[in-house]
């Protein structure tokens, strides 16, 4: 056999191996300076911009106008007062079961933010719109969210900032976070609206921690996306008033069960009752 042929067949050999590995850690740990070891059994944690709800932690909230609807002083103050103070007490409520203590300091922009055009109020239906970041980053005067981001770190002096931007019209709350099949979206946030779709003030306030919980690892339990059918039938039975299976019609009857504790870090030890295969169907 000739000396290039050899060469060739090796050349084909590595190629066909390098076909069967994963470099998504590699990736991650290049492209995010807050990548953190995944842990197959709590993917979405310490991954992305919020990794830690205990320390070194600001919430930073930014009340958004769009061409539908904008904020005034009064709107502002109740929306802190009504429902974002109310998710914070709830869920320092939920940790203390769990000798957990979270850090709960936040701070509001002091500058008006402006998107362009109309956010999307029901983004699970007809998509979110990625660009938000970057639109607000812009309009406070920041060249990129990287920028902005390095920016109030240093200014809050912490490690984390998350971002709570609040949109002053009815809407479906959401998140988007940076997870194993999103890892472009590195800088983490949250979208509210100022009253959700058909329900009440206590309702949105649920809402907001649910979504926060979101922020930091916590997966949804009635499955939207049909990745866990067996999980969710599983966690109806262990977890039935968890705050993770959605919108509920008033926070005192959910709570914050063992697997979303051990999913945001607030235990280390995978509960028993999901330490099934059917768990991970």
């Amino acid at each position: 056999m000739k000396r290039s042929t050899k060469i060739f067949i090796i050349i084909l050999v590595v190629l066909f191996i390098l076909c069967f590995i994963d470099f998504r850690p590699w990736f991650y740990k290049k492209q995010s300076e807050y990548l953190n070891q995944v842990d197959e059994t709590r993917k979405e944690y310490k991954i992305g911009s919020c990794y830690n709800m205990q320390e070194d932690l600001c919430y930073y909230i930014i009340f958004i106008d769009d061409n539908e609807s904008k904020w005034n002083d009064e709107d502002k103050s109740l929306f802190i007062e009504k429902k974002f103070i109310p998710s914070m007490n709830y869920l320092t409520t939920q940790s203390s079961a769990y000798n957990v203590t979270l850090e709960t300091n936040y701070k509001v922009c002091e500058k008006s933010a402006t998107y362009e055009d109309a956010i999307e109020s029901e983004a699970v239906e007809h998509g979110a719109q990625y660009d938000i970041f970057t639109q607000i980053a812009s309009s406070l005067g920041y060249e990129s969210p990287k920028e902005m981001n390095d920016s109030l770190k240093k200014e809050l002096d912490v490690k984390q900032v998350a971002y709570l931007f609040a949109v002053n019209k009815e809407g479906r709350s959401y998140k988007l976070s940076h997870t194993q099949t999103a890892i472009e979206r590195k800088y983490e946030f949250c979208v509210f609206f100022s009253q959700s779709i058909g329900h009440t003030d206590t309702t949105c306030y649920s809402t907001i921690a649910h979504e926060i919980l979101h922020l930091f690892g916590a997966e949804d339990y009635y499955d939207p996306y049909g990745n866990y059918p067996e999980r969710e039938k599983l966690a109806k039975e262990f977890y039935p008033n968890d705050i993770m299976f959605g919108t509920v019609t008033d926070v005192n009857n959910v709570s914050v069960g063992n697997y979303t504790a051990y999913s945001v870090g607030w235990i280390d030890v995978l509960p028993q009752e999901c330490d099934v295969e059917e768990w991970w169907k």
